[in-house]
Parts: C-alpha cells; structure tokens; sequence
C-alpha cells in the first residue's frame, strides 16, 4: 500500500467513525488500491451519507445505548454493487435498488467484492422509537412489494440525487418532516414476531428485557418504555417465585453460559463474555454465576468441553 493510499485509507477511517465510532474498515488485498468516498449532506438536520468505496469489508463491533454515542438507525438504499450483512443471528444480500435497516448499537459486518455506492439516511433513535412498535425487528432487508416499499424506494432515489446545497437551506422542522415521513413508510416494512397480545402484559415486559439484556434497563426505564408504572411493572413478577431484577439477571447469566458452553467461544475470556452481556465487575459476575449454576464460571465451561 502506498502512502497516497494509506492516508487515504486512515482518512476515510476518520470519517466513518466520525459518524459511528465502532464502524471500523479492513483495507482491500494488496494488488487492489483502496478507494472511498463519503459525503455527509444535512437536510435540516437529517443527515443523509452518500457512500461509495471498494473497501472488502466494513464490521459495526458491538455499541452501548446507555452511553448515549449510539443515536442512530440507518436506511439504506443500495444504489451500486452486491453487499452481504451478517449478523450473529442472520445473514442477508443486498443488491442495487434494496433497502435496508440498520442498528447502529447492534454488531454486524458488511462485505463486498464490488465497488459498492449506498445512501444512508441516519434517523434518529429515539425519534424512530416514538412511533416504532418495540416488538418491531430493527434490522435487516426490507420488503419493496407493496406501496409503501415502493413509494420510500422511489423517495430515496430522489433523495440521491438532491443536494441540499442547490436549495435554500432547510429549516430544522423542515429536516423533522422528512424524517417522520420516511419513518412513517418505513414502519409497515419492518419485520414483526407475532404481535403480543397486549392484555398479556407479563410477556411484552419478558420481550422487552430481552432486548435490552446486554445493556439492562432500570425499572423506571422499563416502565417508561413499556407506559406502564414501576408499580405495574413489578406487580408482573409477583405471582412467581422471582422478583424482576431476579428474572433479569438469570436472563443474562443463562446466555453468558450459552456463550461459555459454545466451542467457538472457548478461547473467549469468560471476562469478556461477562462483559458484552452487562457485568463490568468479574468477582460479582463469578459469585452471581456460582450461585445460580453451582460452579465458577471457568469450572463451568471445563466441565462441558470434558463432555
């Protein structure tokens, strides 16, 4: 890699994490000289990102909600080339003309044997949470067939070719309405589990801590969230045989050693571990786990790879 190209490269770094700081960018094979490209237009205040690039392979590590630095979901319009997204949990291909969600707190790795050109348009999360159910899958391809698909696809092209700079600048409840207008056609789009009965309100708090064991909300977060009160909230686990922040941490300790009896997560720390699932301190992680599975965590993962 020559110098030209490595600053190139560092600088497109610099302007990749300036947007989410956990993106980071492997450089194509040694024959191939890097090319990136990324603009930023503000369209009163909504962010759309013109990005074009040969670079073979993008990876979003895993972010924190409760630290406040993972504000954003992406759309994405694929306008050039293939790209394929992975996640822990599912794959898929975009390919020029799909749309996509993306969630920046969420880890993910996108790759490329192409040039690939996408728009992304950042929306604002808690924007985006206002009027998305919950429940709602906040990642991945988005259906195009019917009219609302059709209609965000067609808006987005236009969007692609407008720059704000050609029009007098747009006032921020200007940047606002767009927003809530791509939102409001993107919701219909997104991927549900089955809807949860809402009477049934032990199982909307159980879906909601479920996606938030890795960063666990307190009562009063979870409450808000849910617009129940802390009093209704605890009341769910009063018929039980464990309190709320009971049935949160066993949650969480049960996928710690889900992690710690999977073999491709043997040569992981089981510090590590702990940590991507919300324990900071390992002596309390190391009692809690004892206390729940009858043996440290590191006698723990010996006795499965034993068999």
């Amino acid at each position: 890699m020559t110098t030209q190209n490595r600053h190139a490269f560092e600088h497109w770094n610099d302007l990749v994490q300036a947007v989410c700081s956990r993106l980071v960018t492997c450089r194509p094979s040694k024959d191939k000289p890097f090319f990136g490209n990324f603009q930023v237009h503000d369209f009163g205040g909504l962010d759309i990102a013109d990005i074009r690039t040969n670079a073979n392979l993008v990876r979003c590590e895993h972010g924190s909600l409760t630290r406040g630095d993972d504000r954003f979901y992406f759309l994405v319009l694929q306008r050039q080339g293939t790209m394929a997204i992975r996640t822990d949990r599912e794959q898929f291909i975009l390919r020029p003309g799909d749309l996509a969600l993306l969630d920046s707190a969420q880890p993910y790795e996108m790759r490329s044997p192409d040039i690939i050109n996408q728009l992304s348009v950042h929306l604002d999360r808690q924007a985006f949470d206002q009027y998305v159910p919950f429940y709602a899958n906040r990642f991945g391809k988005l259906e195009q067939n019917d009219f609302h698909g059709q209609l965000l696809q067609s808006l987005l092209r236009q969007l692609s070719v407008m720059t704000p700079q050609a029009y007098a600048p747009l006032a921020p409840q200007h940047g606002t309405s767009l927003q809530n207008t791509l939102i409001t056609l993107l919701a219909p789009l997104l991927k549900n589990g089955p809807t949860p009965d809402k009477h049934d309100l032990r199982s909307l708090v159980e879906r909601m801590i479920e996606q938030t064991l890795r960063e666990p909300l307190s009562p009063k977060e979870l409450a808000s969230r849910l617009k129940i009160s802390v009093r209704q909230l605890h009341r769910q686990f009063e018929q039980g045989d464990e309190t709320l922040q009971r049935y949160t941490l066993r949650r969480r300790l049960e996928r710690c050693a889900a992690e710690l009896s999977s073999p491709d997560k043997w040569d992981t720390p089981a510090a590590h571990i702990a940590c991507q699932w919300g324990f900071s301190d390992s002596a309390y992680f190391s009692r809690a786990f004892k206390r729940f599975f009858g043996l440290p965590p590191a006698a723990y993962r010996a006795r499965i790879k034993e068999g």
